[in-house]
C-alpha cells in the first residue's frame, strides 16, 4: 500500500491548472442497522462536505473530505459505543496517458486514457485503502461528463483485530444538465465483490453569485450494502438514505 501512496501523492503534485471547490451540507435520518455509515437508534446525521477538482493536460484529481456528526451515536465496529462525530477523505489522481505518451489517445466515445490511483481514510474502524489502476473519459450524449475507472484495490481497517482484503473495484461518475433548466443530476457509483455503494444528487440552483460561484439546493440518496460485514456482527450490513442538502460552489 506504501507505493500506491507514494504514487498518488505524485500525481496529485503535478496536477494544478484548472479547479473547482464545493461545499456541502447534508442532514438525513437513518435507519440505524447497519455497520457502516450508519447512525444508532436510526437518528439523524448531519454531513459537511467539501470537495475539490483539478485538471490539466497532465491529468485530473477529485478529492473530498467528509465531517459527520451524529444526532446520537455513529456505529463504529470495534468500539463498545460510537462516537458522535467522524471523518472520511478520498483523493482519486489521475494521469493521462496521451499526455504520456504525447498523442491524443482517443476511440470512438473514449476520450482519453489515464493511470487511476485513489487513497481512502477514515476514522471509523481506522479504515485506510489503496487503489491503482486504469481510467477512461467517455463522451456520453447529453452528459457534462463521464468517467469510470478500474482498480486494484487494498484495505485495511480493524473493527475487533486487524482485517484486510484486497479486490477489484468498478467505479463510474457522472453528470448532466437538464436542458435549459436550473436542474441538475450527478453521482457515482464504486462495485467490488464485497460491497456496492452509490451517492447521487438531484440539484436546482438557487441562485449565481458570478464569477463561477452558485448555490444549489436539493436531495442526495445515499445506499451502501455490505455483501458480507466483515465482522460478522450486523445481520443487515446496510444502508439507504434520503437526505436534504444545500451546495455552495465556486
Amino acid at each position: 500500500m506504501k507505493k500506491i501512496y507514494i504514487l498518488t501523492l505524485a500525481f496529485t503534485s503535478l496536477i494544478s491548472a484548472g479547479s473547482f471547490s464545493n461545499l456541502q451540507l447534508l442532514y438525513g435520518n437513518f435507519n440505524g442497522d447497519s455497520a457502516v455509515y450508519d447512525v444508532e437508534e436510526g437518528k439523524g446525521k448531519t454531513t459537511l462536505t467539501y470537495e475539490y477538482i483539478a485538471f490539466s493536460n497532465i491529468g485530473d484529481i477529485f478529492s473530498f473530505v467528509d465531517y459527520n456528526v451524529a444526532d446520537g451515536r455513529l456505529f463504529v465496529p470495534g468500539e463498545a459505543e460510537g462516537a458522535k462525530t467522524s471523518f472520511y477523505s478520498e483523493i482519486h489522481p489521475r494521469l493521462s496517458l496521451s499526455y504520456l505518451s504525447g498523442k491524443t489517445l482517443s476511440v470512438g466515445p473514449i476520450k482519453d486514457f489515464f493511470i487511476a490511483t485513489e487513497l481512502n481514510i477514515g476514522s471509523d474502524a481506522d479504515y485506510r485503502a489503496g487503489l491503482i489502476g486504469l481510467g477512461v473519459n467517455i463522451d456520453i450524449p447529453y452528459f457534462d461528463y463521464a468517467s469510470a475507472n478500474v482498480y486494484y484495490k487494498y484495505e485495511k481497517f480493524d473493527p475487533y483485530i486487524p482485517f484486510t482484503r484486497d479486490t477489484a473495484q468498478l467505479s463510474f461518475a457522472y453528470g448532466v444538465h437538464f436542458g435549459d433548466t436550473n436542474f441538475s443530476i450527478n453521482g457515482w457509483f464504486d462495485w467490488t465483490k464485497y460491497s456496492f455503494q452509490s451517492q447521487d444528487q438531484l440539484l436546482y440552483k438557487l441562485a449565481d453569485i458570478g464569477k463561477g460561484k452558485k448555490v444549489e439546493i436539493g436531495v442526495e440518496y445515499l445506499y451502501y450494502q455490505e455483501n458480507k460485514d466483515v465482522v460478522n456482527a450486523y445481520t443487515k450490513p446496510k444502508t439507504s438514505v434520503l437526505q436534504a442538502m444545500i451546495k455552495y460552489s465556486w
